[in-house]
């Protein structure tokens, strides 16, 4: 659901505009558009920056990251007039709001683990947002967005909608139903980026509260690399087991 009751409409990777709710007063569309691009020295949040430039109804990104160096290498790698860097650090919460007011959206790649900040800096400055990570301590900020008129939509870099969609077009089908499970496989290095290590590590904390399974009508946290299943996977991949994760379905 989205977080509050007014919404800038979004524009997808198919580059249409979807409204999710009323249009702010004051504006007949949503282009061009300018949009922060928050932590995108990163190596995942520079590829949803890529996507974002295979549409020309927008007009400026904004790179905006502590890391200097790695900010210009990501602009001189793009290598679009409508790109520029700036240097952002989410734990200088007034500092940054200043540089995202005046943008029509931020798109947070920060972290999981300063995800708080970040959203803290997108709140404080009263704009429409999107985290890459989300779901987590974004929703502390729920007022904020609400009084600011604005919208914020966590988990935006995850595989929730589609998935959640076809679990209950399944169920829609069937008479009786056991269990539903969600399973997805990812062959990737851990050292990739900073970023998926940290997700990695955090996924199988021992008293991680987010990994939970919903049992006979309760929410149940479960403990790491619980319910082991054999899952089949197209070739060349082959059986792998799969354990409960912390995910946003």
């Amino acid at each position: 659901q989205p977080v509050v009751n007014k919404s800038l409409p979004i524009c997808f990777r198919s580059y249409r505009s979807i409204p999710l709710g009323k249009r702010p007063k004051g504006r007949t569309h949503c282009f061009p558009m300018k949009i922060f691009c928050l932590g995108a020295a990163g190596k995942i949040s520079r590829e949803s920056v890529l996507d974002l430039l295979q549409s020309d109804k927008i007009n400026q990104v904004t790179i905006g990251d502590k890391n200097e160096a790695r900010g210009q290498e990501v602009v001189a790698w793009l290598d679009d007039n409508r790109v520029d860097f700036v240097q952002a650090d989410v734990f200088q919460t007034d500092q940054t709001a200043d540089l995202i007011q005046d943008y029509d959206l931020v798109m947070d790649g920060t972290p999981i683990s300063i995800n708080h900040e970040s959203t803290q800096c997108i709140a404080r400055a009263g704009v429409h947002g999107v985290n890459l990570n989300g779901t987590g301590p974004e929703f502390a900020f729920h007022d904020a967005f609400v009084k600011a008129g604005k919208t914020y939509v966590p988990g935006f870099g995850m595989t929730p909608g589609i998935t959640n969609v076809m679990a209950r077009y399944a169920h829609d089908q069937l008479e009786t139903i056991d269990t539903i499970r969600i399973s997805h496989g990812a062959f990737r290095p851990f050292a990739f980026s900073p970023a998926i290590t940290e997700t990695t590590r955090i996924e199988y904390e021992p008293g991680l509260e987010s990994r939970i399974v919903f049992e006979n009508g309760e929410f149940k946290q479960v403990e790491p690399f619980a319910r082991p299943l054999e899952v089949t996977l197209p070739e060349p991949f082959g059986t792998h087991t799969q354990y409960i994760i912390p995910h946003a379905e």
